[in-house]
Protein backbone atom coordinates (compact mmCIF):
# COMPACT_ATOMS: atom_id res chain seq x y z
CA UNK A 1 0.00 0.00 0.00
CA UNK A 2 2.85 2.36 0.83
CA UNK A 3 4.52 1.50 -2.47
CA UNK A 4 1.32 2.31 -4.35
CA UNK A 5 0.99 5.66 -2.57
CA UNK A 6 4.62 6.47 -3.28
CA UNK A 7 4.18 5.55 -6.95
CA UNK A 8 1.10 7.80 -7.26
CA UNK A 9 2.98 10.65 -5.61
CA UNK A 10 5.87 10.28 -8.05
CA UNK A 11 3.51 10.20 -11.05
CA UNK A 12 1.70 13.33 -9.88
CA UNK A 13 5.01 15.10 -9.32
CA UNK A 14 6.28 14.14 -12.78
CA UNK A 15 3.04 15.26 -14.42
CA UNK A 16 3.16 18.61 -12.64
CA UNK A 17 6.82 19.02 -13.61
CA UNK A 18 5.97 18.29 -17.24
CA UNK A 19 3.19 20.87 -17.24
CA UNK A 20 5.51 23.47 -15.77
CA UNK A 21 8.23 22.60 -18.25
CA UNK A 22 5.86 22.84 -21.20
CA UNK A 23 4.47 26.20 -20.12
CA UNK A 24 5.81 28.73 -22.64
CA UNK A 25 7.84 31.68 -21.42
CA UNK A 26 7.16 35.12 -22.84
CA UNK A 27 10.14 37.39 -22.32
CA UNK A 28 10.07 41.15 -22.73
CA UNK A 29 11.64 41.08 -26.20
CA UNK A 30 8.94 38.75 -27.48
CA UNK A 31 6.20 40.86 -25.91
CA UNK A 32 7.53 44.04 -27.52
CA UNK A 33 7.80 42.32 -30.91
CA UNK A 34 4.24 41.01 -30.61
CA UNK A 35 2.99 44.50 -29.84
CA UNK A 36 4.82 46.01 -32.83
CA UNK A 37 3.59 43.25 -35.13
CA UNK A 38 -0.05 43.13 -34.09
CA UNK A 39 -1.15 46.39 -32.49
CA UNK A 40 -3.84 48.06 -34.66
CA UNK A 41 -2.82 51.53 -33.52
CA UNK A 42 0.59 51.08 -35.12
CA UNK A 43 -0.97 49.75 -38.33
CA UNK A 44 -3.15 52.86 -38.48
CA UNK A 45 -0.08 55.10 -38.00
CA UNK A 46 1.75 53.28 -40.80
CA UNK A 47 -1.16 53.80 -43.19
CA UNK A 48 -1.30 57.46 -42.17
CA UNK A 49 2.34 57.79 -43.20
CA UNK A 50 1.52 56.08 -46.51
CA UNK A 51 -1.13 58.75 -47.08
CA UNK A 52 1.32 61.56 -46.27
CA UNK A 53 3.94 60.16 -48.67
CA UNK A 54 1.55 60.79 -51.57
CA UNK A 55 2.15 64.52 -51.08
CA UNK A 56 5.52 64.19 -52.84
CA UNK A 57 4.25 62.92 -56.23
CA UNK A 58 1.48 65.52 -56.03
CA UNK A 59 4.03 68.30 -55.55
CA UNK A 60 6.42 66.88 -58.15
CA UNK A 61 3.62 66.99 -60.72
CA UNK A 62 4.33 70.74 -61.07
CA UNK A 63 7.44 69.84 -63.10
CA UNK A 64 5.74 67.34 -65.39
CA UNK A 65 3.66 67.93 -68.51
CA UNK A 66 -0.09 67.57 -68.79
CA UNK A 67 -1.22 65.46 -71.74
CA UNK A 68 -4.85 65.22 -72.84
CA UNK A 69 -6.63 63.51 -75.70
CA UNK A 70 -10.25 64.24 -76.65
CA UNK A 71 -12.61 63.36 -79.44
CA UNK A 72 -16.11 64.19 -80.52
CA UNK A 73 -18.74 63.97 -83.20
CA UNK A 74 -21.02 66.85 -84.19
CA UNK A 75 -23.85 66.94 -86.72
CA UNK A 76 -24.73 70.35 -88.24
CA UNK A 77 -27.38 71.31 -90.79
CA UNK A 78 -26.83 74.78 -92.38
CA UNK A 79 -29.98 76.21 -93.95
CA UNK A 80 -28.60 79.60 -94.84
CA UNK A 81 -24.97 80.04 -95.72
CA UNK A 82 -22.62 82.11 -97.80
CA UNK A 83 -21.06 78.91 -99.01
CA UNK A 84 -22.81 77.59 -102.07
CA UNK A 85 -21.60 74.06 -101.49
CA UNK A 86 -21.71 73.96 -97.68
CA UNK A 87 -24.97 72.80 -96.17
CA UNK A 88 -23.54 71.18 -93.02
CA UNK A 89 -21.87 67.91 -92.14
CA UNK A 90 -21.34 65.32 -89.44
CA UNK A 91 -17.89 66.24 -88.12
CA UNK A 92 -15.61 63.79 -86.34
CA UNK A 93 -12.61 65.30 -84.61
CA UNK A 94 -9.67 64.13 -82.46
CA UNK A 95 -7.48 66.50 -80.44
CA UNK A 96 -4.24 65.81 -78.57
CA UNK A 97 -2.64 68.54 -76.49
CA UNK A 98 0.32 68.88 -74.17
CA UNK A 99 1.08 71.62 -71.66
CA UNK A 100 4.56 71.78 -70.11
CA UNK A 101 5.29 74.15 -67.21
CA UNK A 102 8.64 75.87 -67.83
CA UNK A 103 8.82 78.36 -64.98
CA UNK A 104 6.30 78.62 -62.15
CA UNK A 105 8.22 81.20 -60.19
CA UNK A 106 9.95 78.44 -58.19
CA UNK A 107 6.66 77.31 -56.68
CA UNK A 108 7.24 73.63 -57.49
CA UNK A 109 10.57 73.67 -55.62
CA UNK A 110 8.83 75.10 -52.54
CA UNK A 111 5.95 72.63 -52.81
CA UNK A 112 8.34 69.66 -53.10
CA UNK A 113 10.31 70.88 -50.07
CA UNK A 114 7.06 71.28 -48.16
CA UNK A 115 5.98 67.74 -49.10
CA UNK A 116 9.33 66.31 -47.94
CA UNK A 117 9.03 68.14 -44.62
CA UNK A 118 5.49 66.87 -44.09
CA UNK A 119 6.63 63.32 -44.88
CA UNK A 120 9.42 63.66 -42.32
CA UNK A 121 6.86 64.96 -39.83
CA UNK A 122 4.71 61.92 -40.62
CA UNK A 123 7.67 59.65 -39.93
CA UNK A 124 8.03 61.36 -36.55
CA UNK A 125 4.36 60.62 -35.85
CA UNK A 126 4.96 56.96 -36.67
CA UNK A 127 8.04 56.95 -34.46
CA UNK A 128 5.99 58.45 -31.62
CA UNK A 129 3.33 55.76 -32.08
CA UNK A 130 5.98 53.02 -31.94
CA UNK A 131 7.56 54.44 -28.81
CA UNK A 132 4.17 54.83 -27.16
CA UNK A 133 3.29 51.20 -27.89
CA UNK A 134 6.70 49.99 -26.68
CA UNK A 135 6.42 52.01 -23.48
CA UNK A 136 2.85 50.91 -22.76
CA UNK A 137 3.68 47.26 -23.50
CA UNK A 138 6.72 47.30 -21.24
CA UNK A 139 4.71 48.98 -18.48
CA UNK A 140 1.92 46.40 -18.78
CA UNK A 141 4.49 43.57 -18.80
CA UNK A 142 6.11 44.87 -15.62
CA UNK A 143 2.70 45.40 -14.02
CA UNK A 144 1.84 41.73 -14.54
CA UNK A 145 5.17 40.68 -13.04
CA UNK A 146 4.63 42.96 -10.07
CA UNK A 147 1.07 41.82 -9.45
CA UNK A 148 2.02 38.14 -9.79
CA UNK A 149 4.61 38.62 -7.07
CA UNK A 150 2.19 40.55 -4.88
CA UNK A 151 -0.47 37.85 -5.27
CA UNK A 152 2.06 35.21 -4.20
CA UNK A 153 3.07 37.33 -1.22
CA UNK A 154 -0.54 37.92 -0.20
CA UNK A 155 -1.35 34.22 -0.32
CA UNK A 156 1.80 33.44 1.64
CA UNK A 157 0.83 36.00 4.27
CA UNK A 158 -2.67 34.54 4.38
CA UNK A 159 -1.24 31.08 5.09
CA UNK A 160 0.96 32.47 7.85
CA UNK A 161 -1.92 34.29 9.51
CA UNK A 162 -4.12 31.23 9.18
CA UNK A 163 -1.52 29.29 11.17
CA UNK A 164 -1.33 32.14 13.69
CA UNK A 165 -5.09 32.05 14.07
CA UNK A 166 -5.15 28.29 14.58
CA UNK A 167 -2.33 28.57 17.12
CA UNK A 168 -4.12 31.37 19.00
CA UNK A 169 -7.38 29.39 19.00
CA UNK A 170 -5.57 26.29 20.27
CA UNK A 171 -3.98 28.26 23.08
CA UNK A 172 -7.36 29.68 24.01
CA UNK A 173 -8.94 26.23 23.99
CA UNK A 174 -6.14 24.99 26.25
CA UNK A 175 -6.56 27.94 28.58
CA UNK A 176 -3.12 29.42 27.93
CA UNK A 177 -4.35 32.19 25.62
CA UNK A 178 -6.99 34.88 25.57
CA UNK A 179 -10.03 35.39 23.39
CA UNK A 180 -8.59 38.77 22.44
CA UNK A 181 -5.59 37.10 20.82
CA UNK A 182 -7.97 34.86 18.88
CA UNK A 183 -10.05 37.80 17.69
CA UNK A 184 -6.96 39.78 16.70
CA UNK A 185 -5.56 36.84 14.74
CA UNK A 186 -8.87 36.25 12.98
CA UNK A 187 -9.22 39.94 12.16
CA UNK A 188 -5.75 39.97 10.60
CA UNK A 189 -6.63 36.82 8.67
CA UNK A 190 -9.75 38.45 7.24
CA UNK A 191 -7.72 41.50 6.30
CA UNK A 192 -5.17 39.27 4.60
CA UNK A 193 -7.94 37.50 2.69
CA UNK A 194 -9.26 40.83 1.46
CA UNK A 195 -5.76 41.88 0.43
CA UNK A 196 -5.42 38.62 -1.53
CA UNK A 197 -8.69 39.23 -3.36
CA UNK A 198 -7.66 42.79 -4.22
CA UNK A 199 -4.27 41.56 -5.41
CA UNK A 200 -5.94 38.99 -7.69
CA UNK A 201 -8.24 41.68 -9.08
CA UNK A 202 -5.25 43.93 -9.82
CA UNK A 203 -3.50 41.01 -11.53
CA UNK A 204 -6.51 40.34 -13.77
CA UNK A 205 -6.57 44.00 -14.76
CA UNK A 206 -2.84 44.03 -15.50
CA UNK A 207 -3.15 40.88 -17.61
CA UNK A 208 -6.01 42.49 -19.53
CA UNK A 209 -3.81 45.54 -20.28
CA UNK A 210 -0.99 43.30 -21.48
CA UNK A 211 -3.42 41.32 -23.62
CA UNK A 212 -4.62 44.58 -25.16
CA UNK A 213 -1.07 45.46 -26.16
CA UNK A 214 0.15 42.08 -27.49
CA UNK A 215 -3.23 40.75 -28.71
CA UNK A 216 -2.92 37.37 -27.01
CA UNK A 217 -3.66 35.78 -23.65
CA UNK A 218 -2.12 32.27 -23.64
CA UNK A 219 -1.09 30.45 -20.45
CA UNK A 220 2.42 31.86 -20.65
CA UNK A 221 4.95 32.60 -17.92
CA UNK A 222 6.72 35.95 -17.88
CA UNK A 223 10.47 36.21 -17.61
CA UNK A 224 11.54 38.15 -14.53
CA UNK A 225 14.73 39.77 -15.81
CA UNK A 226 16.11 43.18 -15.01
CA UNK A 227 16.21 45.49 -18.04
CA UNK A 228 19.10 47.90 -18.40
CA UNK A 229 19.17 50.90 -20.72
CA UNK A 230 22.23 53.11 -20.96
CA UNK A 231 21.54 56.82 -20.50
CA UNK A 232 23.80 59.86 -20.67
CA UNK A 233 25.47 60.71 -17.40
CA UNK A 234 24.10 64.23 -16.94
CA UNK A 235 20.69 65.82 -17.36
CA UNK A 236 22.22 68.40 -19.73
CA UNK A 237 23.23 65.63 -22.13
CA UNK A 238 19.80 64.04 -21.76
CA UNK A 239 18.06 67.31 -22.62
CA UNK A 240 20.24 67.75 -25.73
CA UNK A 241 19.44 64.16 -26.72
CA UNK A 242 15.72 64.79 -26.26
CA UNK A 243 15.89 67.98 -28.35
CA UNK A 244 17.42 65.94 -31.19
CA UNK A 245 15.34 62.74 -31.03
CA UNK A 246 12.09 63.31 -29.17
CA UNK A 247 9.42 62.63 -31.83
CA UNK A 248 7.21 65.50 -30.66
CA UNK A 249 10.01 68.01 -31.20
CA UNK A 250 11.01 66.39 -34.49
CA UNK A 251 7.40 66.55 -35.68
CA UNK A 252 6.98 70.19 -34.64
CA UNK A 253 10.29 71.17 -36.30
CA UNK A 254 9.38 69.65 -39.68
CA UNK A 255 5.87 71.11 -39.45
CA UNK A 256 7.39 74.56 -38.96
CA UNK A 257 9.74 74.09 -41.90
CA UNK A 258 6.79 72.97 -44.02
CA UNK A 259 4.97 76.17 -43.03
CA UNK A 260 7.97 78.22 -44.20
CA UNK A 261 7.97 76.44 -47.56
CA UNK A 262 4.22 76.91 -47.82
CA UNK A 263 4.78 80.67 -47.43
CA UNK A 264 7.35 80.58 -50.23
CA UNK A 265 5.01 78.56 -52.48
CA UNK A 266 2.17 81.05 -52.07
CA UNK A 267 4.48 84.04 -52.66
CA UNK A 268 5.66 82.53 -55.94
CA UNK A 269 2.11 82.63 -57.26
CA UNK A 270 2.74 86.37 -57.75
CA UNK A 271 5.72 85.77 -60.03
CA UNK A 272 5.47 85.26 -63.80
CA UNK A 273 4.40 81.80 -64.91
CA UNK A 274 5.78 80.48 -68.22
CA UNK A 275 4.60 77.31 -69.95
CA UNK A 276 4.86 75.74 -73.36
CA UNK A 277 1.96 74.16 -75.15
CA UNK A 278 1.30 72.19 -78.32
CA UNK A 279 -1.78 70.62 -79.85
CA UNK A 280 -2.79 68.52 -82.81
CA UNK A 281 -6.35 68.49 -84.16
CA UNK A 282 -7.73 66.22 -86.87
CA UNK A 283 -11.25 66.71 -88.25
CA UNK A 284 -13.15 64.51 -90.67
CA UNK A 285 -15.97 66.21 -92.63
CA UNK A 286 -15.29 69.58 -91.01
CA UNK A 287 -17.91 72.29 -91.13
CA UNK A 288 -19.45 73.56 -93.28
CA UNK A 289 -18.96 70.35 -95.26
CA UNK A 290 -16.86 71.65 -98.13
CA UNK A 291 -13.75 69.50 -97.59
CA UNK A 292 -13.37 65.90 -96.47
CA UNK A 293 -10.84 66.52 -93.68
CA UNK A 294 -8.57 69.09 -92.05
CA UNK A 295 -5.65 69.11 -89.67
CA UNK A 296 -4.40 71.85 -87.34
CA UNK A 297 -1.03 71.86 -85.55
CA UNK A 298 -0.36 74.44 -82.85
CA UNK A 299 2.74 75.16 -80.76
CA UNK A 300 3.54 78.16 -78.59
CA UNK A 301 4.63 79.71 -75.31
CA UNK A 302 2.38 81.28 -72.72
CA UNK A 303 3.30 83.69 -69.93
CA UNK A 304 0.91 84.66 -67.17
CA UNK A 305 1.38 87.46 -64.65
CA UNK A 306 -1.08 87.83 -61.82
CA UNK A 307 -1.44 91.57 -61.36
CA UNK A 308 -4.32 91.70 -58.89
CA UNK A 309 -6.59 89.09 -57.33
CA UNK A 310 -8.44 91.26 -54.90
CA UNK A 311 -5.65 90.94 -52.32
CA UNK A 312 -6.46 87.29 -51.58
CA UNK A 313 -2.99 85.95 -52.49
CA UNK A 314 -1.13 88.49 -50.38
CA UNK A 315 -3.50 87.77 -47.50
CA UNK A 316 -2.69 84.07 -47.79
CA UNK A 317 1.03 84.95 -47.71
CA UNK A 318 0.56 86.91 -44.48
CA UNK A 319 -1.49 84.08 -43.02
CA UNK A 320 1.20 81.52 -43.86
CA UNK A 321 3.96 83.70 -42.37
CA UNK A 322 2.03 84.13 -39.14
CA UNK A 323 1.40 80.39 -38.95
CA UNK A 324 5.14 79.72 -39.35
CA UNK A 325 5.95 82.27 -36.65
CA UNK A 326 3.36 80.74 -34.32
CA UNK A 327 4.88 77.31 -34.78
CA UNK A 328 8.32 78.65 -33.84
CA UNK A 329 7.00 79.73 -30.45
CA UNK A 330 5.18 76.41 -30.09
CA UNK A 331 8.51 74.61 -30.59
CA UNK A 332 10.09 76.73 -27.85
CA UNK A 333 7.21 75.95 -25.52
CA UNK A 334 7.43 72.26 -26.38
CA UNK A 335 11.16 72.22 -25.64
CA UNK A 336 10.47 73.71 -22.22
CA UNK A 337 7.93 70.96 -21.58
CA UNK A 338 10.31 68.24 -22.76
CA UNK A 339 13.11 69.64 -20.60
CA UNK A 340 10.82 69.48 -17.58
CA UNK A 341 9.78 65.91 -18.43
CA UNK A 342 13.38 64.79 -18.84
CA UNK A 343 14.35 66.13 -15.42
CA UNK A 344 11.22 64.65 -13.83
CA UNK A 345 11.65 61.21 -15.39
CA UNK A 346 15.38 61.09 -14.63
CA UNK A 347 14.80 61.99 -10.98
CA UNK A 348 12.07 59.34 -10.80
CA UNK A 349 14.49 56.79 -12.25
CA UNK A 350 17.20 57.73 -9.75
CA UNK A 351 14.72 57.59 -6.87
CA UNK A 352 13.47 54.17 -7.96
CA UNK A 353 17.04 52.86 -8.11
CA UNK A 354 17.76 54.11 -4.59
CA UNK A 355 14.43 52.82 -3.33
CA UNK A 356 15.34 49.23 -4.31
CA UNK A 357 18.35 49.24 -1.98
CA UNK A 358 16.31 50.84 0.82
CA UNK A 359 13.45 48.36 0.45
CA UNK A 360 15.86 45.44 0.39
CA UNK A 361 17.40 46.65 3.65
CA UNK A 362 13.89 47.15 5.07
CA UNK A 363 13.10 43.48 4.37
CA UNK A 364 16.27 42.34 6.14
CA UNK A 365 15.44 44.45 9.20
CA UNK A 366 11.79 43.35 9.20
CA UNK A 367 12.86 39.69 9.15
CA UNK A 368 15.24 40.26 12.04
CA UNK A 369 12.56 42.18 13.96
CA UNK A 370 9.99 39.42 13.40
CA UNK A 371 12.41 36.80 14.64
CA UNK A 372 13.16 38.85 17.74
CA UNK A 373 9.51 39.58 18.45
CA UNK A 374 8.63 35.88 18.21
CA UNK A 375 11.37 34.97 20.68
CA UNK A 376 10.35 37.75 23.05
CA UNK A 377 6.71 36.68 22.80
CA UNK A 378 7.67 33.13 23.77
CA UNK A 379 9.46 34.56 26.79
CA UNK A 380 6.39 36.58 27.73
CA UNK A 381 8.04 39.93 26.99
CA UNK A 382 5.80 40.73 24.01
CA UNK A 383 2.07 40.60 23.40
CA UNK A 384 0.58 38.49 20.63
CA UNK A 385 -0.44 41.64 18.74
CA UNK A 386 3.25 42.54 18.45
CA UNK A 387 3.85 39.32 16.53
CA UNK A 388 0.98 40.12 14.18
CA UNK A 389 2.32 43.64 13.66
CA UNK A 390 5.78 42.28 12.88
CA UNK A 391 4.27 39.84 10.36
CA UNK A 392 2.43 42.70 8.71
CA UNK A 393 5.57 44.88 8.63
CA UNK A 394 7.46 42.14 6.81
CA UNK A 395 4.77 41.50 4.20
CA UNK A 396 4.36 45.23 3.63
CA UNK A 397 8.12 45.56 3.09
CA UNK A 398 8.15 42.71 0.58
CA UNK A 399 5.18 44.18 -1.32
CA UNK A 400 6.86 47.58 -1.34
CA UNK A 401 10.01 45.94 -2.71
CA UNK A 402 8.04 44.38 -5.58
CA UNK A 403 6.52 47.78 -6.34
CA UNK A 404 9.96 49.41 -6.24
CA UNK A 405 11.27 46.89 -8.77
CA UNK A 406 8.31 47.70 -11.03
CA UNK A 407 8.95 51.44 -10.76
CA UNK A 408 12.63 51.01 -11.56
CA UNK A 409 11.90 48.95 -14.68
CA UNK A 410 9.03 51.11 -15.83
CA UNK A 411 10.73 54.48 -15.33
CA UNK A 412 13.57 53.37 -17.60
CA UNK A 413 11.17 53.04 -20.50
CA UNK A 414 9.38 56.26 -19.62
CA UNK A 415 12.68 58.13 -19.63
CA UNK A 416 13.80 56.46 -22.87
CA UNK A 417 10.52 57.44 -24.54
CA UNK A 418 10.92 61.04 -23.36
CA UNK A 419 14.44 61.12 -24.79
CA UNK A 420 13.14 59.64 -28.05
CA UNK A 421 15.56 56.68 -28.01
CA UNK A 422 13.17 53.86 -27.12
CA UNK A 423 13.13 52.55 -30.70
CA UNK A 424 16.91 52.28 -30.73
CA UNK A 425 16.81 50.36 -27.45
CA UNK A 426 14.17 47.83 -28.46
CA UNK A 427 16.92 45.21 -28.23
CA UNK A 428 17.94 46.01 -24.69
CA UNK A 429 20.43 44.37 -22.38
CA UNK A 430 18.88 41.95 -19.91
CA UNK A 431 20.43 40.53 -16.81
CA UNK A 432 19.02 38.19 -14.21
CA UNK A 433 18.06 40.19 -11.15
Amino acid sequence: MRCLSLLLTILIFLQASTVRAEQPTLDLHAALKLALDTHPGLRAAEWELEETQELYPQARAGWLPTLTVSGGITSTNIKSSNFNQGTGATTKDVTASIDQPIWRGGRTFAEVDRANDLISAGEAVLNAARQDILQRTASAYFEVLRDQQIVALRFENEDILRKEFKAAKSRYDLGSGTITDTHQAEARLMRARTDSLNAERNLFQSEARLEEMINMRPPFKLSDAMTLIEFPETTVEMIELAYAYNPEIVFATFEQQAAEHNTAAIFRELLPQVSGFASWNKQYDPQPGIVDESQTDTVGLRMTINLFQGGATRSRIREARKAAMRQQFEIQDLKNTIRRDVVRDFKSFEAAELEIAARNREIELAKAALKGVREEAKAGQRAFIDVLDADEDLIDARVAYAQAIYRFKSTQYTLAATLGILNTHADIVTENF
